[in-house]
């Protein structure tokens, strides 16, 4: 529900900020709820015990909150920077820097609600990862044996010694 609370608080900012005709007024709410809650998310993703909750499950939630709240710093540095620019129309790059920041806010959000609910789920998840990469190595390293097969097997056609490379391969 914390996430959800952050979530609508950013799209009211962004609503209450639209660079075409900012409602500064309006923007207080969201931005005080906003603050609250990013305080919330923090103290809630520190006091989570390793010791008793397990450490994967422990870093996999400070990972998601400091996505979350490293998004949500960008979005309120940009309105910040840009608090004292003349107001232009919703078509300016300036705009879509915002939608593009609240988007990742909203994505980050989105990415910390899939959260493991388990440190055994959070240990599940790392070793998928980690395995994903090793897939990928390995598919990497057959791809550059097969490409320096076929030079072998090249070189050999040119210079006429063609030997079968299935059998000293097989040897």
């Amino acid at each position: 529900s914390l996430l959800s609370l952050l979530y609508h608080n950013t799209t009211k900012l962004g609503i209450a900020l639209k660079q075409s005709s900012p409602t500064y007024e309006a923007s207080i709410t969201p931005a005080k709820d906003l603050a609250a809650h990013i305080d919330a998310l923090a103290s809630c993703a520190c006091s989570i015990d390793g010791g008793k909750h397990g450490r994967a499950l422990t870093r996999e939630i400070r990972w998601a909150a400091e996505e979350v709240v490293g998004a949500l710093a960008s979005l309120l540095r940009l309105y910040m920077d840009n608090a004292e620019t003349t107001v232009v129309d919703d078509t300016s790059a300036g705009s879509t820097s915002y939608l593009a920041r609240t988007g990742a806010v909203h994505e980050a959000v989105d990415r910390a609600r899939g959260v493991a609910r388990s440190n055994r789920e959070a240990v599940r998840k790392r070793w998928e990862i980690v395995l994903g990469g090793v897939n990928d190595c390995e598919r990497e390293v057959e791809d550059v044996a097969e490409e320096g097969r076929e030079e072998r097997d090249d070189e050999a056609e040119r210079t006429g010694d063609v030997t079968d490379t299935d059998d000293e391969d097989a040897d």
